[in-house]
Protein backbone atom coordinates (compact mmCIF):
# COMPACT_ATOMS: atom_id res chain seq x y z
CA UNK A 1 0.00 0.00 0.00
CA UNK A 2 1.07 3.52 -0.74
CA UNK A 3 0.25 7.23 -0.34
CA UNK A 4 1.56 9.92 -1.82
CA UNK A 5 1.76 13.54 -0.99
CA UNK A 6 2.43 16.27 -3.77
CA UNK A 7 2.49 20.07 -3.98
CA UNK A 8 1.41 20.80 -7.45
CA UNK A 9 3.14 23.87 -9.22
CA UNK A 10 5.01 25.68 -6.33
CA UNK A 11 8.42 23.50 -7.24
CA UNK A 12 8.02 21.67 -3.90
CA UNK A 13 9.25 18.21 -4.33
CA UNK A 14 6.69 15.35 -4.09
CA UNK A 15 7.40 12.09 -1.72
CA UNK A 16 5.82 8.66 -0.93
CA UNK A 17 5.13 7.37 2.44
CA UNK A 18 5.00 3.23 2.49
CA UNK A 19 3.48 0.74 4.91
CA UNK A 20 4.98 -2.66 5.83
CA UNK A 21 3.45 -5.78 5.09
CA UNK A 22 1.87 -6.21 7.94
CA UNK A 23 -0.07 -2.56 7.64
CA UNK A 24 1.98 -0.49 10.21
CA UNK A 25 3.00 3.14 8.54
CA UNK A 26 7.14 3.60 8.04
CA UNK A 27 7.79 7.09 8.51
CA UNK A 28 9.51 8.59 5.55
CA UNK A 29 13.08 9.98 5.71
CA UNK A 30 12.80 14.00 5.33
CA UNK A 31 12.70 14.58 2.08
CA UNK A 32 14.11 18.67 0.38
CA UNK A 33 11.77 21.16 -0.51
CA UNK A 34 13.14 21.80 -3.84
CA UNK A 35 12.31 25.11 -5.66
CA UNK A 36 12.79 26.68 -9.14
CA UNK A 37 12.72 29.81 -10.73
CA UNK A 38 11.69 28.50 -14.32
CA UNK A 39 13.93 30.28 -16.01
CA UNK A 40 17.54 29.45 -15.51
CA UNK A 41 18.60 31.85 -12.58
CA UNK A 42 19.94 28.89 -10.57
CA UNK A 43 21.93 27.10 -13.31
CA UNK A 44 23.51 30.42 -14.76
CA UNK A 45 24.71 31.23 -11.15
CA UNK A 46 26.28 27.90 -10.54
CA UNK A 47 27.41 28.63 -14.20
CA UNK A 48 29.10 31.50 -13.38
CA UNK A 49 27.38 32.96 -16.44
CA UNK A 50 26.89 36.93 -15.23
CA UNK A 51 25.97 37.86 -18.85
CA UNK A 52 23.12 35.53 -18.99
CA UNK A 53 22.19 36.97 -15.62
CA UNK A 54 21.95 40.36 -16.38
CA UNK A 55 19.84 39.83 -19.76
CA UNK A 56 17.04 37.24 -17.19
CA UNK A 57 16.84 40.73 -14.37
CA UNK A 58 16.23 42.95 -17.61
CA UNK A 59 13.41 40.65 -18.73
CA UNK A 60 9.56 41.71 -17.42
CA UNK A 61 9.67 39.30 -14.60
CA UNK A 62 7.70 38.62 -11.71
CA UNK A 63 8.71 41.10 -8.60
CA UNK A 64 10.14 38.19 -6.37
CA UNK A 65 11.99 36.84 -9.41
CA UNK A 66 13.73 39.76 -10.66
CA UNK A 67 14.73 40.89 -7.61
CA UNK A 68 16.54 37.22 -7.13
CA UNK A 69 18.01 37.79 -10.28
CA UNK A 70 19.25 41.07 -9.63
CA UNK A 71 20.43 39.55 -6.48
CA UNK A 72 22.29 36.64 -8.56
CA UNK A 73 23.97 38.99 -10.98
CA UNK A 74 25.88 40.83 -8.22
CA UNK A 75 26.81 38.05 -6.27
CA UNK A 76 27.99 36.72 -9.13
CA UNK A 77 30.18 39.34 -10.06
CA UNK A 78 31.04 39.77 -6.65
CA UNK A 79 28.97 42.91 -5.79
CA UNK A 80 27.61 41.47 -2.37
CA UNK A 81 26.06 45.65 -1.34
CA UNK A 82 24.13 45.08 -4.40
CA UNK A 83 23.43 41.90 -3.93
CA UNK A 84 22.03 42.62 -0.46
CA UNK A 85 19.98 45.19 -1.24
CA UNK A 86 17.71 43.02 -3.96
CA UNK A 87 18.28 40.37 -1.87
CA UNK A 88 16.25 41.97 0.77
CA UNK A 89 13.81 43.15 -1.45
CA UNK A 90 13.39 39.86 -2.63
CA UNK A 91 12.45 38.41 0.66
CA UNK A 92 10.27 41.27 1.66
CA UNK A 93 7.92 40.42 -1.21
CA UNK A 94 8.41 36.51 -0.66
CA UNK A 95 7.39 37.13 2.82
CA UNK A 96 3.66 38.97 1.63
CA UNK A 97 3.11 35.45 -0.70
CA UNK A 98 4.18 33.16 1.77
CA UNK A 99 0.86 32.22 2.94
CA UNK A 100 -0.49 31.35 -0.69
CA UNK A 101 2.94 30.04 -1.77
CA UNK A 102 6.24 30.00 0.21
CA UNK A 103 8.15 29.33 -3.31
CA UNK A 104 9.05 33.08 -3.61
CA UNK A 105 10.81 33.22 -0.48
CA UNK A 106 12.53 30.01 -0.42
CA UNK A 107 13.71 31.41 -4.30
CA UNK A 108 15.29 34.13 -2.82
CA UNK A 109 16.56 32.41 0.33
CA UNK A 110 18.57 30.08 -1.19
CA UNK A 111 21.63 33.34 -1.66
CA UNK A 112 21.50 33.32 1.66
CA UNK A 113 23.32 29.47 1.95
CA UNK A 114 26.79 31.06 0.30
CA UNK A 115 26.67 34.68 1.66
CA UNK A 116 27.67 33.85 4.88
CA UNK A 117 31.21 33.03 4.56
CA UNK A 118 31.59 35.31 1.12
CA UNK A 119 30.69 37.86 3.08
CA UNK A 120 32.07 36.97 6.29
CA UNK A 121 29.12 38.41 8.09
CA UNK A 122 27.81 35.04 9.27
CA UNK A 123 25.84 36.77 11.95
CA UNK A 124 23.09 38.91 9.37
CA UNK A 125 23.10 35.43 7.01
CA UNK A 126 22.34 33.61 9.89
CA UNK A 127 19.35 36.20 11.13
CA UNK A 128 17.55 36.45 7.69
CA UNK A 129 17.92 32.49 7.01
CA UNK A 130 16.67 31.82 10.56
CA UNK A 131 13.58 34.32 9.49
CA UNK A 132 12.98 32.74 6.28
CA UNK A 133 12.68 29.60 7.68
CA UNK A 134 10.50 30.48 10.32
CA UNK A 135 8.26 32.37 7.47
CA UNK A 136 8.09 29.32 4.74
CA UNK A 137 8.09 26.47 7.59
CA UNK A 138 4.08 26.61 9.17
CA UNK A 139 2.86 27.33 5.34
CA UNK A 140 4.83 23.92 4.18
CA UNK A 141 3.42 21.55 7.16
CA UNK A 142 0.13 23.23 6.45
CA UNK A 143 0.12 22.01 2.99
CA UNK A 144 1.86 19.22 3.26
CA UNK A 145 -0.14 17.90 6.27
CA UNK A 146 3.60 17.00 7.71
CA UNK A 147 6.35 18.47 9.14
CA UNK A 148 9.13 15.71 7.78
CA UNK A 149 10.63 17.92 5.44
CA UNK A 150 14.08 19.59 5.04
CA UNK A 151 14.68 23.09 3.78
CA UNK A 152 17.30 23.69 1.06
CA UNK A 153 20.75 25.10 2.48
CA UNK A 154 19.85 25.19 5.91
CA UNK A 155 18.23 21.96 7.15
CA UNK A 156 21.25 21.18 9.06
CA UNK A 157 22.85 24.51 10.23
CA UNK A 158 22.02 25.39 14.06
CA UNK A 159 21.31 29.05 13.09
CA UNK A 160 21.12 30.63 16.51
CA UNK A 161 24.38 29.43 17.39
CA UNK A 162 26.03 31.94 14.92
CA UNK A 163 23.57 35.14 15.96
CA UNK A 164 26.68 36.87 18.12
CA UNK A 165 29.08 35.93 16.31
CA UNK A 166 31.28 38.69 15.66
CA UNK A 167 30.95 40.27 11.85
CA UNK A 168 34.32 40.49 9.62
CA UNK A 169 35.96 43.96 9.72
CA UNK A 170 37.26 45.32 6.60
CA UNK A 171 41.28 46.71 6.70
CA UNK A 172 41.77 50.00 6.77
CA UNK A 173 41.89 51.82 3.47
CA UNK A 174 45.14 52.40 2.30
CA UNK A 175 46.81 53.22 -1.42
CA UNK A 176 50.25 52.40 0.26
CA UNK A 177 51.83 49.98 -2.21
CA UNK A 178 53.04 46.99 -0.58
CA UNK A 179 55.13 43.69 -1.64
CA UNK A 180 54.25 40.17 0.11
CA UNK A 181 57.17 37.78 -0.73
CA UNK A 182 56.43 34.74 -1.76
CA UNK A 183 58.19 31.99 0.58
CA UNK A 184 60.05 28.58 -0.14
CA UNK A 185 58.93 25.80 1.48
CA UNK A 186 59.89 22.31 1.39
CA UNK A 187 56.95 20.41 1.73
CA UNK A 188 58.75 17.50 3.40
CA UNK A 189 59.43 19.58 5.76
CA UNK A 190 56.25 21.12 6.62
CA UNK A 191 53.52 20.23 9.18
CA UNK A 192 51.22 20.81 6.74
CA UNK A 193 52.31 16.95 5.09
CA UNK A 194 52.97 14.18 6.29
CA UNK A 195 53.85 12.88 2.94
CA UNK A 196 54.97 14.74 -0.91
CA UNK A 197 53.02 14.13 -4.12
CA UNK A 198 54.70 11.81 -6.29
CA UNK A 199 54.13 13.55 -9.72
CA UNK A 200 57.07 13.65 -12.61
CA UNK A 201 55.63 16.95 -13.89
CA UNK A 202 54.68 18.55 -10.44
CA UNK A 203 56.90 17.23 -7.97
CA UNK A 204 59.35 20.17 -8.02
CA UNK A 205 56.42 22.65 -7.91
CA UNK A 206 55.63 24.23 -4.81
CA UNK A 207 52.32 25.78 -4.07
CA UNK A 208 52.23 29.66 -3.21
CA UNK A 209 53.03 30.40 0.31
CA UNK A 210 52.91 34.24 1.74
CA UNK A 211 53.38 34.62 5.35
CA UNK A 212 50.35 35.39 7.81
CA UNK A 213 49.92 36.66 11.45
CA UNK A 214 46.84 34.89 13.40
CA UNK A 215 46.40 36.82 16.46
CA UNK A 216 49.88 36.90 18.00
CA UNK A 217 51.36 33.94 15.80
CA UNK A 218 53.53 33.88 12.57
CA UNK A 219 53.98 31.77 10.03
CA UNK A 220 53.07 30.57 6.30
CA UNK A 221 49.49 30.00 4.54
CA UNK A 222 48.50 28.93 0.96
CA UNK A 223 47.58 32.17 -1.18
CA UNK A 224 44.63 30.22 -2.52
CA UNK A 225 42.70 32.30 -5.26
CA UNK A 226 40.49 29.00 -5.79
CA UNK A 227 39.24 28.42 -1.86
CA UNK A 228 36.20 30.37 -0.97
CA UNK A 229 36.88 30.88 2.30
CA UNK A 230 39.58 31.16 4.62
CA UNK A 231 40.98 28.27 6.04
CA UNK A 232 43.00 26.78 9.00
CA UNK A 233 43.71 23.67 9.59
CA UNK A 234 44.76 22.08 13.64
CA UNK A 235 48.31 22.90 13.27
CA UNK A 236 47.65 26.34 12.66
CA UNK A 237 44.71 27.08 14.55
CA UNK A 238 46.21 25.68 17.75
CA UNK A 239 49.19 28.06 18.02
CA UNK A 240 47.00 30.69 16.81
CA UNK A 241 44.60 30.58 19.56
CA UNK A 242 41.71 30.20 17.29
CA UNK A 243 39.16 27.48 19.05
CA UNK A 244 36.23 26.34 16.50
CA UNK A 245 32.71 26.96 17.75
CA UNK A 246 31.19 23.55 18.45
CA UNK A 247 28.71 23.28 16.14
CA UNK A 248 29.33 22.45 12.11
CA UNK A 249 29.73 25.13 9.78
CA UNK A 250 30.63 24.15 6.23
CA UNK A 251 31.72 21.40 4.08
CA UNK A 252 34.92 21.58 1.89
CA UNK A 253 34.15 19.87 -1.38
CA UNK A 254 36.64 18.76 -3.44
CA UNK A 255 36.10 19.02 -7.19
CA UNK A 256 38.39 15.56 -8.36
CA UNK A 257 36.04 13.29 -6.29
CA UNK A 258 33.10 15.12 -4.68
CA UNK A 259 34.33 14.26 -1.34
CA UNK A 260 33.78 16.87 1.91
CA UNK A 261 36.34 17.62 4.62
CA UNK A 262 33.67 18.66 7.74
CA UNK A 263 34.90 21.83 9.26
CA UNK A 264 33.73 24.32 11.89
CA UNK A 265 33.95 28.11 12.47
CA UNK A 266 36.64 29.78 14.37
CA UNK A 267 36.76 33.84 14.57
CA UNK A 268 40.32 35.26 14.62
CA UNK A 269 40.22 38.66 16.54
CA UNK A 270 43.24 39.69 14.24
CA UNK A 271 45.10 38.39 10.57
CA UNK A 272 47.53 39.88 8.57
CA UNK A 273 48.22 38.91 5.19
CA UNK A 274 51.83 38.83 4.85
CA UNK A 275 52.57 38.60 8.33
CA UNK A 276 53.63 41.40 10.84
CA UNK A 277 55.01 44.18 8.98
CA UNK A 278 51.82 44.34 6.58
CA UNK A 279 49.24 46.24 9.38
CA UNK A 280 47.59 48.28 6.63
CA UNK A 281 46.06 45.77 5.31
CA UNK A 282 45.01 44.29 8.02
CA UNK A 283 41.59 42.31 9.56
CA UNK A 284 39.99 42.63 13.02
CA UNK A 285 37.24 39.76 13.98
CA UNK A 286 37.60 37.27 10.97
CA UNK A 287 35.53 34.76 10.52
CA UNK A 288 37.34 31.27 9.82
CA UNK A 289 36.96 27.96 8.79
CA UNK A 290 38.53 25.40 10.90
CA UNK A 291 39.48 21.75 9.81
CA UNK A 292 41.31 18.94 12.12
CA UNK A 293 40.85 17.08 8.87
CA UNK A 294 42.63 19.57 6.62
CA UNK A 295 46.38 19.33 5.87
CA UNK A 296 46.87 22.92 4.62
CA UNK A 297 45.36 26.31 5.72
CA UNK A 298 44.88 29.00 3.26
CA UNK A 299 43.54 32.27 2.57
CA UNK A 300 40.65 32.47 0.60
CA UNK A 301 38.24 34.89 -1.25
CA UNK A 302 36.67 36.01 1.31
CA UNK A 303 40.01 37.55 2.47
CA UNK A 304 41.77 38.50 -0.95
CA UNK A 305 38.67 40.20 -2.99
CA UNK A 306 39.08 42.93 0.09
CA UNK A 307 42.25 43.47 -0.42
CA UNK A 308 41.66 46.24 -3.36
CA UNK A 309 43.84 45.84 -6.09
CA UNK A 310 47.35 43.39 -7.07
CA UNK A 311 49.77 42.46 -8.85
CA UNK A 312 50.20 38.70 -8.93
CA UNK A 313 53.63 37.50 -9.72
CA UNK A 314 55.99 34.36 -9.94
CA UNK A 315 57.84 35.46 -6.93
CA UNK A 316 55.64 37.97 -4.87
CA UNK A 317 52.38 39.88 -4.53
CA UNK A 318 51.95 43.89 -5.43
CA UNK A 319 49.35 44.89 -3.12
CA UNK A 320 47.99 48.36 -4.92
CA UNK A 321 50.57 48.63 -7.59
CA UNK A 322 51.82 51.91 -8.38
CA UNK A 323 52.80 51.61 -12.55
CA UNK A 324 49.37 52.06 -14.22
CA UNK A 325 48.30 48.62 -15.97
CA UNK A 326 46.40 49.08 -18.99
CA UNK A 327 43.86 46.46 -18.21
CA UNK A 328 40.24 46.98 -20.23
CA UNK A 329 38.49 43.37 -19.10
CA UNK A 330 36.21 43.04 -16.42
CA UNK A 331 36.46 41.40 -13.72
CA UNK A 332 34.62 38.21 -13.53
CA UNK A 333 33.81 36.45 -9.88
CA UNK A 334 31.68 33.74 -10.49
CA UNK A 335 29.38 32.35 -7.18
CA UNK A 336 27.64 28.88 -7.08
CA UNK A 337 24.27 28.70 -4.83
CA UNK A 338 26.33 27.48 -2.01
CA UNK A 339 28.89 30.01 -1.72
CA UNK A 340 31.57 29.17 -3.77
CA UNK A 341 33.18 32.30 -5.40
CA UNK A 342 36.11 31.80 -8.33
CA UNK A 343 37.99 34.09 -10.53
CA UNK A 344 37.59 34.28 -14.15
CA UNK A 345 40.00 35.37 -16.65
CA UNK A 346 39.46 35.35 -20.72
CA UNK A 347 42.46 34.92 -22.74
CA UNK A 348 42.72 33.05 -26.32
CA UNK A 349 43.57 29.56 -26.06
CA UNK A 350 43.72 27.47 -29.48
CA UNK A 351 42.41 30.65 -31.06
CA UNK A 352 39.09 31.30 -29.13
CA UNK A 353 38.27 33.16 -26.14
CA UNK A 354 37.84 30.79 -22.91
CA UNK A 355 37.12 31.49 -19.59
CA UNK A 356 39.68 30.64 -17.25
CA UNK A 357 39.85 30.08 -13.53
CA UNK A 358 42.68 31.33 -11.68
CA UNK A 359 43.36 29.00 -8.77
CA UNK A 360 46.99 30.00 -7.15
CA UNK A 361 45.90 26.83 -4.83
CA UNK A 362 46.71 24.35 -7.54
CA UNK A 363 50.55 24.23 -8.06
CA UNK A 364 50.10 23.01 -11.90
CA UNK A 365 50.41 25.11 -15.11
CA UNK A 366 46.90 25.00 -17.22
CA UNK A 367 44.69 22.37 -16.81
CA UNK A 368 41.06 21.05 -18.04
CA UNK A 369 38.33 20.55 -16.65
CA UNK A 370 35.03 18.00 -18.02
CA UNK A 371 33.37 21.10 -19.60
CA UNK A 372 36.14 21.84 -21.90
CA UNK A 373 36.04 20.78 -25.79
CA UNK A 374 39.98 20.06 -26.50
CA UNK A 375 41.26 17.38 -28.82
CA UNK A 376 44.97 15.43 -29.29
CA UNK A 377 44.39 13.91 -25.40
CA UNK A 378 47.15 11.12 -24.72
CA UNK A 379 46.85 8.10 -22.82
CA UNK A 380 45.79 7.86 -19.55
CA UNK A 381 47.99 8.56 -16.81
CA UNK A 382 47.70 9.07 -12.86
CA UNK A 383 49.41 10.70 -10.28
CA UNK A 384 49.13 12.04 -6.79
CA UNK A 385 48.72 15.92 -5.82
CA UNK A 386 48.30 17.67 -2.81
CA UNK A 387 44.65 18.68 -1.63
CA UNK A 388 43.17 19.73 1.86
CA UNK A 389 42.11 16.19 2.30
CA UNK A 390 46.21 15.38 1.82
CA UNK A 391 47.56 13.26 -0.68
CA UNK A 392 45.49 11.38 -3.21
CA UNK A 393 45.25 10.12 -6.61
CA UNK A 394 44.19 11.49 -9.72
CA UNK A 395 43.58 10.91 -13.47
CA UNK A 396 44.50 12.94 -16.45
CA UNK A 397 44.98 12.97 -19.99
CA UNK A 398 47.76 15.23 -21.75
CA UNK A 399 47.07 17.66 -25.04
CA UNK A 400 49.28 20.74 -26.29
CA UNK A 401 47.56 24.09 -26.41
CA UNK A 402 48.45 27.53 -27.79
CA UNK A 403 47.91 30.04 -25.55
CA UNK A 404 47.23 34.05 -26.97
CA UNK A 405 48.34 34.86 -30.36
CA UNK A 406 51.08 36.31 -32.89
CA UNK A 407 53.97 37.45 -30.52
CA UNK A 408 53.05 36.43 -27.12
CA UNK A 409 51.61 32.86 -28.33
CA UNK A 410 53.34 30.31 -26.12
CA UNK A 411 52.33 26.28 -26.60
CA UNK A 412 52.52 24.02 -23.38
CA UNK A 413 51.03 21.15 -22.28
CA UNK A 414 48.46 21.17 -20.41
CA UNK A 415 46.32 18.33 -18.55
CA UNK A 416 42.74 17.18 -18.91
CA UNK A 417 40.84 15.84 -15.51
CA UNK A 418 37.75 14.22 -17.55
CA UNK A 419 35.83 14.35 -13.88
CA UNK A 420 36.95 17.22 -12.54
CA UNK A 421 33.97 19.83 -12.35
CA UNK A 422 34.51 23.62 -12.42
CA UNK A 423 32.64 26.48 -12.95
CA UNK A 424 35.10 27.43 -16.10
CA UNK A 425 36.47 24.91 -18.61
CA UNK A 426 39.97 25.44 -17.94
CA UNK A 427 41.97 26.16 -14.48
CA UNK A 428 44.86 27.95 -14.67
CA UNK A 429 47.70 27.24 -11.71
CA UNK A 430 50.64 29.26 -10.01
CA UNK A 431 53.28 27.18 -12.03
CA UNK A 432 52.02 29.75 -15.20
CA UNK A 433 52.99 32.79 -12.96
CA UNK A 434 56.83 31.92 -14.79
CA UNK A 435 54.89 33.51 -17.99
CA UNK A 436 51.85 35.38 -16.64
CA UNK A 437 51.33 37.62 -14.30
CA UNK A 438 48.12 38.75 -13.18
CA UNK A 439 46.43 41.97 -12.38
CA UNK A 440 43.06 41.92 -10.25
CA UNK A 441 41.45 45.49 -9.39
CA UNK A 442 38.60 44.21 -7.27
CA UNK A 443 37.65 48.26 -6.31
CA UNK A 444 37.14 48.65 -10.06
CA UNK A 445 35.90 45.43 -11.36
CA UNK A 446 39.39 44.92 -13.87
CA UNK A 447 41.28 41.83 -14.15
CA UNK A 448 44.00 41.36 -16.64
CA UNK A 449 46.32 38.21 -17.68
CA UNK A 450 49.86 39.86 -18.38
CA UNK A 451 52.49 38.03 -20.72
CA UNK A 452 55.77 37.86 -19.35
Amino acid sequence: MMRARCLIGLGVACWMSTTSAYGQWLAPPPKPVTVSDGHGIDVAMKQGKFEQLRELAAQNLAPETQEYAWAAYYRSILDLKDSDAHLNKCLAIGRSLVDRNPVPLLLCGSLLAGNHYIQGDIRGWAMAAADMSYAVTPTITRITKTSNFVLPGISDIPLENYFHVPSMLPPPSSSKTLIIPRQRINLEKSSSFSEKAKDGVLEDRLPYIIGVQINDATGPIWFDTGASSTVLGAFTATPSHVKELPSNFIRLNNPFDGQTVQSHLGVAAKLIPGGKDFQDIGFRNVPLVISSESKVSALGMNLISRLGSMLIENDQIVIHPRLPIDCEQQLHVASEPLGSDVILLNYLINGKNEEIMLDTGDNGYLSAGSSASIKGLSQPLSATRATFQGIENVHYETTEVTLGAGAHALKRMIRYYPGRKTVAPFVMGSAALADFNVFLDFDHGKACLLPK
